[in-house]
């Protein structure tokens, strides 16, 4: 009976480029609930939301540069999804 193992290194620099591209989607994401404590008049709320979404963005567009692998390995995809 053969098992199979995670035998490869994770590689930080792919890690990296994908959780950027998490975090632009996240930062995507934080538009919604900002547009809507604008209007609604919640600029305390507004303002965080504000700063979440300029500090992924910064961070997603940083890491999202990175070179892109060939390939992803498994245990760098679990990495990515945990």
């Amino acid at each position: 009976m053969q098992q199979d193992s995670l035998t490869y290194a994770v590689r930080l620099g792919v890690v990296l480029k994908y959780t950027g591209q998490l975090s632009l989607v996240a930062a995507v994401l934080t538009l919604l609930p900002l547009v809507f404590s604008l209007f609604s008049g919640d600029y305390d709320a507004g303002i965080r939301y504000g700063l979440v979404g300029a500090v992924l963005s910064l961070s997603g567009l940083a890491a999202s540069r990175l070179s892109p692998p060939r390939r992803v390995q498994h245990n760098e995809a679990l990495v990515i999804a945990a």
